[in-house]
Protein backbone atom coordinates (compact mmCIF):
# COMPACT_ATOMS: atom_id res chain seq x y z
CA UNK A 1 0.00 0.00 0.00
CA UNK A 2 2.85 2.32 0.91
CA UNK A 3 4.45 1.74 -2.66
CA UNK A 4 1.03 2.52 -4.20
CA UNK A 5 0.26 5.74 -2.24
CA UNK A 6 4.25 6.90 -3.02
CA UNK A 7 3.50 5.93 -6.85
CA UNK A 8 0.40 8.24 -6.47
CA UNK A 9 2.20 11.47 -5.20
CA UNK A 10 5.01 11.25 -7.21
CA UNK A 11 2.10 11.01 -10.10
CA UNK A 12 0.26 13.88 -8.52
CA UNK A 13 3.58 15.75 -7.69
CA UNK A 14 4.05 15.51 -11.70
CA UNK A 15 0.59 16.66 -13.01
CA UNK A 16 1.23 19.74 -10.65
CA UNK A 17 4.77 20.36 -12.41
CA UNK A 18 3.31 20.45 -15.43
CA UNK A 19 0.36 22.44 -14.77
CA UNK A 20 2.04 24.93 -13.02
CA UNK A 21 4.77 24.51 -15.95
CA UNK A 22 2.21 25.51 -18.44
CA UNK A 23 0.86 28.65 -16.06
CA UNK A 24 4.39 30.03 -15.98
CA UNK A 25 4.63 29.30 -19.78
CA UNK A 26 1.19 31.27 -20.33
CA UNK A 27 2.43 34.35 -18.08
CA UNK A 28 5.41 34.12 -19.75
CA UNK A 29 4.03 34.63 -22.96
CA UNK A 30 1.49 37.04 -21.99
CA UNK A 31 4.15 39.01 -20.39
CA UNK A 32 6.04 39.17 -23.52
CA UNK A 33 3.09 40.55 -25.44
CA UNK A 34 1.05 43.03 -22.75
CA UNK A 35 1.72 46.36 -23.66
CA UNK A 36 4.46 48.15 -21.26
CA UNK A 37 2.11 48.86 -18.03
CA UNK A 38 4.23 52.27 -18.21
CA UNK A 39 2.17 53.54 -21.10
CA UNK A 40 -0.23 56.39 -19.71
CA UNK A 41 -2.46 58.19 -22.79
CA UNK A 42 -4.70 60.23 -20.48
CA UNK A 43 -2.57 63.24 -20.93
CA UNK A 44 -0.71 63.02 -24.53
CA UNK A 45 1.50 66.40 -25.61
CA UNK A 46 2.53 66.57 -29.05
CA UNK A 47 5.94 69.07 -29.72
CA UNK A 48 7.49 70.45 -32.47
CA UNK A 49 7.24 72.70 -35.26
CA UNK A 50 4.60 73.90 -37.80
CA UNK A 51 3.68 70.34 -38.76
CA UNK A 52 2.82 69.78 -35.58
CA UNK A 53 1.15 72.42 -35.12
CA UNK A 54 -1.10 71.33 -38.57
CA UNK A 55 0.18 74.44 -40.90
CA UNK A 56 -1.35 73.77 -44.24
CA UNK A 57 -1.35 75.96 -47.56
CA UNK A 58 1.15 78.46 -46.12
CA UNK A 59 -1.16 79.08 -43.20
CA UNK A 60 -2.79 78.03 -39.91
CA UNK A 61 -6.53 78.20 -39.60
CA UNK A 62 -8.86 76.19 -37.65
CA UNK A 63 -9.78 73.17 -40.66
CA UNK A 64 -5.53 72.72 -40.74
CA UNK A 65 -5.56 72.43 -36.97
CA UNK A 66 -8.31 69.92 -36.62
CA UNK A 67 -6.35 67.70 -39.33
CA UNK A 68 -3.24 67.85 -37.28
CA UNK A 69 -1.12 64.90 -36.79
CA UNK A 70 -1.09 65.01 -33.16
CA UNK A 71 -4.62 65.86 -33.27
CA UNK A 72 -5.51 62.41 -36.11
CA UNK A 73 -3.21 60.36 -33.24
CA UNK A 74 -5.21 62.25 -30.21
CA UNK A 75 -8.09 60.54 -31.58
CA UNK A 76 -6.88 57.23 -31.98
CA UNK A 77 -5.35 57.30 -28.27
CA UNK A 78 -9.26 57.55 -26.96
CA UNK A 79 -10.00 53.89 -28.41
CA UNK A 80 -7.46 53.14 -26.24
CA UNK A 81 -7.76 54.69 -22.91
CA UNK A 82 -6.61 58.27 -24.31
CA UNK A 83 -8.27 61.27 -22.52
CA UNK A 84 -9.38 64.78 -24.30
CA UNK A 85 -7.11 66.77 -26.57
CA UNK A 86 -7.60 70.89 -26.88
CA UNK A 87 -6.50 72.88 -29.34
CA UNK A 88 -5.54 76.25 -29.45
CA UNK A 89 -8.12 77.10 -31.95
CA UNK A 90 -9.16 80.65 -33.64
CA UNK A 91 -12.57 82.41 -32.19
CA UNK A 92 -15.47 82.16 -34.03
CA UNK A 93 -15.13 84.68 -37.44
CA UNK A 94 -11.46 84.35 -37.21
CA UNK A 95 -11.25 80.12 -38.04
CA UNK A 96 -8.93 81.29 -40.91
CA UNK A 97 -6.05 81.98 -38.85
CA UNK A 98 -3.43 83.24 -40.66
CA UNK A 99 -5.23 83.05 -44.27
CA UNK A 100 -3.80 80.57 -46.07
CA UNK A 101 -3.97 78.89 -50.56
CA UNK A 102 -6.65 77.78 -51.87
CA UNK A 103 -6.31 75.91 -55.22
CA UNK A 104 -8.59 77.16 -57.56
CA UNK A 105 -7.85 74.49 -60.51
CA UNK A 106 -4.88 74.80 -63.52
CA UNK A 107 -5.00 77.43 -66.19
CA UNK A 108 -3.16 75.04 -68.85
CA UNK A 109 -0.88 72.85 -66.51
CA UNK A 110 -0.25 76.13 -64.74
CA UNK A 111 -1.96 75.80 -60.84
CA UNK A 112 -4.18 78.47 -60.09
CA UNK A 113 -3.24 79.33 -56.49
CA UNK A 114 -4.93 82.45 -54.81
CA UNK A 115 -4.83 83.07 -51.04
CA UNK A 116 -7.55 83.38 -48.59
CA UNK A 117 -7.28 86.58 -46.38
CA UNK A 118 -11.06 87.02 -45.13
CA UNK A 119 -11.93 86.15 -41.23
CA UNK A 120 -8.54 85.79 -40.30
CA UNK A 121 -6.74 86.34 -36.56
CA UNK A 122 -4.59 88.99 -37.27
CA UNK A 123 -4.84 91.77 -35.12
CA UNK A 124 -5.82 95.44 -36.54
CA UNK A 125 -2.94 97.59 -37.55
CA UNK A 126 -0.45 95.32 -36.08
CA UNK A 127 2.79 96.21 -37.31
CA UNK A 128 4.66 93.51 -37.56
CA UNK A 129 1.36 91.35 -37.80
CA UNK A 130 0.22 90.01 -34.89
CA UNK A 131 -2.27 86.86 -34.08
CA UNK A 132 -5.20 87.48 -31.54
CA UNK A 133 -4.63 85.90 -28.12
CA UNK A 134 -5.83 82.44 -27.43
CA UNK A 135 -7.11 81.61 -24.24
CA UNK A 136 -7.76 78.04 -22.94
CA UNK A 137 -5.92 75.06 -22.39
CA UNK A 138 -4.18 73.61 -25.70
CA UNK A 139 -1.94 70.17 -25.97
CA UNK A 140 -0.78 70.63 -29.23
CA UNK A 141 2.62 72.31 -28.49
CA UNK A 142 3.51 72.51 -31.91
CA UNK A 143 5.08 76.22 -32.70
CA UNK A 144 4.99 77.28 -36.24
CA UNK A 145 8.96 78.11 -36.92
CA UNK A 146 10.54 76.65 -34.02
CA UNK A 147 14.02 75.40 -34.03
CA UNK A 148 15.66 73.31 -31.55
CA UNK A 149 18.43 75.76 -31.60
CA UNK A 150 14.98 78.48 -30.01
CA UNK A 151 13.72 76.24 -27.15
CA UNK A 152 15.58 77.89 -24.50
CA UNK A 153 15.99 81.61 -25.70
CA UNK A 154 13.68 83.82 -23.61
CA UNK A 155 13.12 86.28 -26.25
CA UNK A 156 11.23 83.75 -28.15
CA UNK A 157 7.71 85.71 -27.94
CA UNK A 158 8.90 88.73 -29.57
CA UNK A 159 9.81 86.70 -32.59
CA UNK A 160 7.64 84.01 -33.24
CA UNK A 161 3.97 85.62 -33.36
CA UNK A 162 2.48 82.24 -32.77
CA UNK A 163 4.12 81.48 -29.50
CA UNK A 164 3.09 84.95 -28.39
CA UNK A 165 -0.46 84.13 -29.46
CA UNK A 166 -0.48 81.44 -26.38
CA UNK A 167 0.97 83.67 -23.58
CA UNK A 168 -1.41 85.92 -21.38
CA UNK A 169 -0.84 89.39 -22.30
CA UNK A 170 1.20 90.48 -19.19
CA UNK A 171 2.58 86.67 -18.59
CA UNK A 172 6.82 87.21 -18.21
CA UNK A 173 9.15 85.74 -21.16
CA UNK A 174 8.65 82.36 -20.90
CA UNK A 175 11.06 79.82 -23.14
CA UNK A 176 9.92 77.06 -24.75
CA UNK A 177 11.63 74.01 -22.77
CA UNK A 178 9.19 76.04 -19.52
CA UNK A 179 5.99 75.85 -21.88
CA UNK A 180 6.80 71.93 -21.92
CA UNK A 181 7.55 71.78 -17.84
CA UNK A 182 4.37 72.83 -17.30
CA UNK A 183 2.69 70.61 -19.50
CA UNK A 184 3.66 67.57 -17.51
CA UNK A 185 2.39 64.89 -20.25
CA UNK A 186 2.17 60.83 -19.68
CA UNK A 187 2.92 60.65 -23.17
CA UNK A 188 4.45 62.35 -26.51
CA UNK A 189 5.48 62.73 -29.78
CA UNK A 190 8.10 64.90 -30.28
CA UNK A 191 9.31 65.83 -33.96
CA UNK A 192 11.70 68.82 -33.76
CA UNK A 193 14.80 69.92 -35.78
CA UNK A 194 13.79 69.81 -39.34
CA UNK A 195 13.64 74.07 -39.09
CA UNK A 196 17.29 73.45 -37.82
CA UNK A 197 18.35 72.31 -41.69
CA UNK A 198 15.47 73.44 -43.64
CA UNK A 199 15.83 76.94 -42.58
CA UNK A 200 19.50 76.42 -44.35
CA UNK A 201 18.01 75.13 -47.26
CA UNK A 202 15.27 76.71 -48.40
CA UNK A 203 17.45 79.83 -48.28
CA UNK A 204 19.83 78.70 -50.58
CA UNK A 205 22.39 78.37 -47.70
CA UNK A 206 21.79 82.02 -46.46
CA UNK A 207 20.50 80.89 -42.99
CA UNK A 208 22.85 78.97 -40.54
CA UNK A 209 22.41 75.22 -39.83
CA UNK A 210 22.22 75.21 -36.12
CA UNK A 211 25.48 74.08 -34.45
CA UNK A 212 25.77 70.15 -33.82
CA UNK A 213 27.14 70.65 -30.19
CA UNK A 214 23.98 72.84 -29.17
CA UNK A 215 21.20 70.93 -31.26
CA UNK A 216 22.19 67.84 -28.49
CA UNK A 217 22.52 69.88 -25.63
CA UNK A 218 19.01 71.14 -26.50
CA UNK A 219 17.56 67.80 -27.49
CA UNK A 220 18.81 66.46 -24.18
CA UNK A 221 17.26 69.38 -22.07
CA UNK A 222 13.82 68.51 -24.16
CA UNK A 223 13.54 65.03 -23.44
CA UNK A 224 14.52 65.05 -19.59
CA UNK A 225 11.68 67.46 -18.93
CA UNK A 226 9.68 65.77 -21.07
CA UNK A 227 10.54 62.16 -19.51
CA UNK A 228 10.90 63.85 -16.02
CA UNK A 229 7.50 62.05 -14.41
CA UNK A 230 8.47 58.39 -16.42
CA UNK A 231 6.44 59.60 -19.45
CA UNK A 232 7.07 57.70 -22.24
CA UNK A 233 6.75 58.86 -26.26
CA UNK A 234 7.97 58.14 -29.63
CA UNK A 235 10.28 60.50 -31.18
CA UNK A 236 11.25 61.35 -35.00
CA UNK A 237 13.64 61.93 -36.78
CA UNK A 238 14.53 64.59 -39.92
CA UNK A 239 13.68 63.96 -43.96
CA UNK A 240 16.11 64.81 -46.70
CA UNK A 241 15.35 68.29 -47.73
CA UNK A 242 15.29 67.03 -51.19
CA UNK A 243 12.16 64.98 -50.11
CA UNK A 244 10.15 67.40 -50.65
CA UNK A 245 8.74 69.69 -53.21
CA UNK A 246 9.17 72.87 -51.84
CA UNK A 247 12.70 72.14 -52.96
CA UNK A 248 12.36 70.46 -55.57
CA UNK A 249 9.37 71.63 -57.44
CA UNK A 250 10.58 74.59 -60.04
CA UNK A 251 13.51 72.44 -61.08
CA UNK A 252 11.19 70.05 -61.90
CA UNK A 253 8.83 72.18 -63.52
CA UNK A 254 11.55 73.83 -65.53
CA UNK A 255 12.13 71.70 -68.54
CA UNK A 256 8.51 72.15 -69.26
CA UNK A 257 9.01 75.99 -69.88
CA UNK A 258 12.62 76.42 -71.70
CA UNK A 259 15.01 73.91 -72.48
CA UNK A 260 18.00 76.20 -72.38
CA UNK A 261 20.59 76.27 -70.43
CA UNK A 262 20.23 78.28 -66.86
CA UNK A 263 22.66 79.59 -64.71
CA UNK A 264 22.93 80.45 -61.27
CA UNK A 265 25.33 82.56 -58.62
CA UNK A 266 26.66 80.34 -55.80
CA UNK A 267 29.03 81.23 -53.28
CA UNK A 268 32.03 80.00 -55.46
CA UNK A 269 30.82 82.38 -58.46
CA UNK A 270 28.75 81.55 -61.52
CA UNK A 271 28.27 78.23 -62.79
CA UNK A 272 25.78 76.71 -65.37
CA UNK A 273 23.41 74.57 -63.17
CA UNK A 274 22.61 71.18 -63.10
CA UNK A 275 19.90 68.70 -62.24
CA UNK A 276 21.59 68.34 -58.61
CA UNK A 277 20.88 72.26 -58.06
CA UNK A 278 17.58 73.19 -57.02
CA UNK A 279 15.58 76.64 -57.56
CA UNK A 280 13.52 77.48 -54.52
CA UNK A 281 10.06 78.64 -54.68
CA UNK A 282 9.93 82.20 -53.56
CA UNK A 283 8.32 82.23 -49.40
CA UNK A 284 5.66 84.46 -51.09
CA UNK A 285 4.05 82.27 -53.49
CA UNK A 286 2.24 85.37 -55.14
CA UNK A 287 5.81 86.61 -56.11
CA UNK A 288 6.31 84.02 -58.57
CA UNK A 289 6.38 85.33 -62.05
CA UNK A 290 5.62 81.95 -64.01
CA UNK A 291 5.62 83.94 -67.56
CA UNK A 292 9.04 85.05 -67.20
CA UNK A 293 10.38 81.72 -65.30
CA UNK A 294 11.43 79.89 -68.26
CA UNK A 295 13.88 82.61 -69.36
CA UNK A 296 15.12 83.84 -65.96
CA UNK A 297 19.08 83.16 -65.36
CA UNK A 298 19.52 81.62 -69.12
CA UNK A 299 22.45 84.58 -69.14
CA UNK A 300 25.30 84.42 -67.47
CA UNK A 301 25.47 88.42 -67.18
CA UNK A 302 21.73 87.56 -65.41
CA UNK A 303 21.91 84.46 -63.37
CA UNK A 304 19.67 82.92 -60.31
CA UNK A 305 21.28 84.63 -57.55
CA UNK A 306 22.64 82.43 -55.02
CA UNK A 307 19.59 82.90 -52.41
CA UNK A 308 17.24 81.56 -55.14
CA UNK A 309 19.11 78.61 -55.27
CA UNK A 310 20.28 75.74 -53.28
CA UNK A 311 23.26 74.15 -55.16
CA UNK A 312 24.91 70.76 -55.09
CA UNK A 313 27.34 71.74 -52.28
CA UNK A 314 25.14 72.72 -50.65
CA UNK A 315 22.47 70.01 -50.91
CA UNK A 316 25.45 68.19 -49.50
CA UNK A 317 26.38 69.90 -46.57
CA UNK A 318 22.60 69.85 -45.18
CA UNK A 319 22.41 66.08 -46.06
CA UNK A 320 25.30 65.72 -43.90
CA UNK A 321 24.05 67.37 -41.11
CA UNK A 322 20.81 65.98 -41.65
CA UNK A 323 22.27 62.35 -41.22
CA UNK A 324 24.66 63.22 -38.02
CA UNK A 325 21.24 65.31 -36.47
CA UNK A 326 19.25 62.23 -37.11
CA UNK A 327 22.48 59.95 -35.53
CA UNK A 328 21.51 62.34 -32.32
CA UNK A 329 17.92 62.00 -32.44
CA UNK A 330 18.18 58.08 -32.60
CA UNK A 331 20.52 57.68 -29.32
CA UNK A 332 18.86 60.24 -27.24
CA UNK A 333 15.28 58.38 -28.14
CA UNK A 334 16.99 55.10 -27.14
CA UNK A 335 18.93 56.12 -23.75
CA UNK A 336 15.43 57.17 -22.34
CA UNK A 337 13.65 54.04 -23.98
CA UNK A 338 11.27 56.09 -26.36
CA UNK A 339 9.99 54.81 -29.76
CA UNK A 340 11.45 56.28 -32.89
CA UNK A 341 9.12 56.80 -35.99
CA UNK A 342 11.43 56.80 -39.43
CA UNK A 343 10.58 60.15 -40.87
CA UNK A 344 14.03 59.80 -43.17
CA UNK A 345 12.87 56.85 -45.07
CA UNK A 346 9.13 57.33 -44.77
CA UNK A 347 9.51 60.83 -46.59
CA UNK A 348 12.20 59.33 -48.88
CA UNK A 349 9.68 56.34 -49.61
CA UNK A 350 7.03 59.20 -51.05
CA UNK A 351 9.06 59.70 -53.86
CA UNK A 352 7.98 56.76 -55.45
CA UNK A 353 4.94 56.19 -53.55
CA UNK A 354 3.66 54.24 -50.50
CA UNK A 355 0.27 52.71 -50.79
CA UNK A 356 -2.13 51.96 -47.37
CA UNK A 357 -5.31 50.12 -47.58
CA UNK A 358 -5.22 51.01 -51.41
CA UNK A 359 -4.56 54.64 -51.17
CA UNK A 360 -1.83 56.07 -53.18
CA UNK A 361 0.03 58.53 -52.59
CA UNK A 362 3.75 60.57 -53.54
CA UNK A 363 5.51 63.62 -52.84
CA UNK A 364 4.64 65.16 -55.73
CA UNK A 365 3.30 68.42 -56.05
CA UNK A 366 -0.57 68.48 -55.81
CA UNK A 367 -1.45 65.53 -57.47
CA UNK A 368 0.78 63.17 -54.91
CA UNK A 369 -1.75 63.93 -51.95
CA UNK A 370 0.52 64.15 -49.24
CA UNK A 371 1.69 67.89 -49.70
CA UNK A 372 -0.27 71.10 -49.31
CA UNK A 373 0.22 73.82 -51.94
CA UNK A 374 3.05 75.21 -49.67
CA UNK A 375 5.31 72.14 -50.55
CA UNK A 376 6.40 71.69 -47.20
CA UNK A 377 2.90 71.10 -45.14
CA UNK A 378 0.97 68.60 -44.83
CA UNK A 379 -2.68 68.20 -46.33
CA UNK A 380 -5.08 66.93 -43.95
CA UNK A 381 -4.45 63.16 -45.79
CA UNK A 382 -0.74 63.86 -45.64
CA UNK A 383 -1.73 64.53 -41.91
CA UNK A 384 -2.98 60.70 -41.86
CA UNK A 385 0.15 58.93 -43.30
CA UNK A 386 2.13 60.92 -40.99
CA UNK A 387 0.27 59.93 -37.72
CA UNK A 388 -0.13 56.47 -39.23
CA UNK A 389 3.89 56.13 -38.98
CA UNK A 390 3.54 57.61 -35.65
CA UNK A 391 1.11 55.28 -34.40
CA UNK A 392 2.95 52.01 -35.97
CA UNK A 393 6.73 52.97 -34.42
CA UNK A 394 4.48 53.19 -31.07
CA UNK A 395 3.03 50.24 -31.28
CA UNK A 396 5.96 48.32 -32.55
CA UNK A 397 8.35 49.64 -29.77
CA UNK A 398 5.83 49.51 -27.00
CA UNK A 399 3.48 46.22 -27.95
CA UNK A 400 0.57 48.79 -27.47
CA UNK A 401 -2.79 48.07 -30.15
CA UNK A 402 -3.46 51.80 -31.27
CA UNK A 403 -5.68 51.62 -33.84
CA UNK A 404 -4.72 53.48 -37.35
CA UNK A 405 -6.48 56.02 -39.37
CA UNK A 406 -8.29 55.06 -42.71
CA UNK A 407 -6.42 57.38 -45.23
CA UNK A 408 -9.01 57.49 -47.79
CA UNK A 409 -11.42 59.08 -45.24
CA UNK A 410 -8.76 62.56 -45.66
CA UNK A 411 -8.72 64.41 -48.76
CA UNK A 412 -5.34 65.80 -50.51
CA UNK A 413 -5.48 68.87 -52.60
CA UNK A 414 -8.63 69.76 -53.81
CA UNK A 415 -9.66 72.18 -55.79
CA UNK A 416 -12.44 74.60 -54.27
Amino acid sequence: MDSIKNISVVKNLQKWVVILGLFASVLSCNKSDETDPKIKFSNYVSVGNSLTAGVSNNGLYNESIKNSYPNLIAQQLKLVGGGDFPLALFAAGQENGTGYLKFKGYNGFVPNIEFESSKTAIMAGSQPPKLNKYVGTNQNLGMPFMKMAEIDDKNIRNFNVFFDRILPVNAASITYLELLNAANPTFFTCWLGNNDVLNYATSGGQRPITDKALFTANLKKLLDILTKNGAKGAVANIGDVTAIPAITLLSTFRPLFSGAKFYIQTKSGIREGTNRDFLLIPQNLNSLDLNGFGAKGTKVSDPWLDSEVLDSDEVMIAQKTTVEFNEILANEAKARNLALMDAYSYLNKLKTGISENGDQVTSAYIAGGIFSLDGAHLTAKGNAFTANEFIKAINTYYKTNIPTLDTKLYKGVVAE
